[in-house]
């Protein structure tokens, strides 16, 4: 299957699928919405997440059936990293579990990135450029 001009891939009710499978795309660099449908089975980020994190051109990450709110916290870095135009991500977790903004840093502490929600009832994050940061910083604004 060549699949050459995949820009949107949506994953729907996969038990058994694993990591492995967006492996095997032709040309996940080209892959700009990434969309796992799964209802009725939590999705394994820590399985999923590296694959992601090579998909230079993805824009958009949605889980239906989400991974815990520590896990999907922890997968914000690598995907900050390997995904430089990643901008939102959605995760269905209980709005309590989220925290409304979270920071990545370099190991040196810069700040790369800061995804933040709108509000404890959406599940989305919205990535903020770490330049876009520390310039509302500097000014005394919060973003």
């Amino acid at each position: 299957i060549a699949l050459t001009g995949l820009k949107t891939l949506r994953l729907k009710n996969f038990p058994a699928m694993r990591g492995w499978c967006l492996a095997a795309l032709p040309h996940p660099e080209q892959l700009q919405e990434l969309h796992f449908e799964a209802e009725r089975h939590e999705v394994d980020t820590e399985e999923f997440v590296p694959q992601i994190a090579r998909m230079p051109s993805l824009r958009h990450v949605t889980f239906l059936a989400g991974p815990t709110a520590e896990r999907a916290e922890t997968d914000l870095g690598p995907l900050t990293r390997g995904c430089p135009l990643l901008r939102t991500i959605t995760v269905p977790l209980q709005p309590s579990e989220l925290r409304l903004s979270v920071e990545i840093t370099t190991t040196g502490g810069t700040v790369e990135a800061q995804w933040t929600r709108t509000s404890v009832q959406s599940p989305r994050w919205t990535r903020v450029s770490g330049l876009a940061f520390r310039a509302a910083r500097a000014v005394g604004t919060v973003l």
